[in-house]
């Protein structure tokens, strides 16, 4: 049988957290649409691959705060550049330090899951799991195919992380480069991330927001 994989979640901050939906939603509106995202990966992470076997990494207290408080390790991402880093920079300097931090732990393999999927179900993670082996890298990709929001990396497998613009196919050409192959694939909850006003319409059409909108 498989052994269960580390899950990874990066996390910027929960009060600066989605700023390209500052048009669409005032700042303590942001707050509690990010808390409930958090909430909800953790919740679902709970029950696979489990509290723990998940790790979140964020430079953020109120997220280490939120992580702990959830029973999964939460652990302090060093920011080397200070706030002059690009975030998508800082984002992939996290993922790469807590990568290390589950290898050395004995880890067989790594999962990784953006924190704004609140369609994203345990049983997604597992399937993902499951596409990959020990030579092959799963890419989840975002609702056009361009976006990484989650991944499959065996321990032997050590890209560099490329998330960012049009990650899904940097990930594809890192992976080849060190010699593994990459499998790309869409996922229902994996898919739909919410980063513009559009998304954000999108998810208040299925009813599921706590909160009323503020215009």
């Amino acid at each position: 049988m498989k052994a269960r994989p580390w899950l990874l979640v990066p996390v910027r901050s929960l009060c600066d957290g989605k700023r390209r939906l500052a048009g669409a939603l005032e700042p303590h509106d942001r707050l509690r649409l990010n808390q409930q995202f958090l909430v909800h990966v953790l919740q679902e992470a709970s029950i696979w691959p489990g509290l723990d076997r998940t790790m979140v990494v964020s430079p953020g207290n109120d997220v280490l705060l939120a992580a702990k408080a959830t029973g999964v390790r939460a652990l302090k991402q060093e920011l080397a550049f200070g706030q002059e880093c690009e975030p998508d920079e800082q984002l992939n300097r996290g993922l790469e330090q807590g990568r290390r931090a589950i290898l050395e732990s004995g880890a067989n393999a790594l999962l990784i899951a953006s924190c704004d999927l609140p369609l994203l179900k345990s049983d997604e993670l597992m399937r993902l799991s499951q596409m990959g082996n020990d030579r092959r890298v799963v890419i989840a990709t975002d609702r056009v195919g361009r976006g990484t929001n989650a991944l499959y990396l065996p321990a032997g497998a050590t890209m560099p992380f490329c998330f960012g613009i049009d990650s899904a196919r940097r990930h594809v050409r890192a992976a080849a480069q060190i010699g593994w192959r990459a499998k790309r694939v869409q996922i229902d909850g994996l898919s739909f991330d919410i980063d513009t006003p559009a998304d954000y319409a999108d998810y208040r059409s299925l009813d599921l927001i706590e909160f009323a909108h503020h215009t």
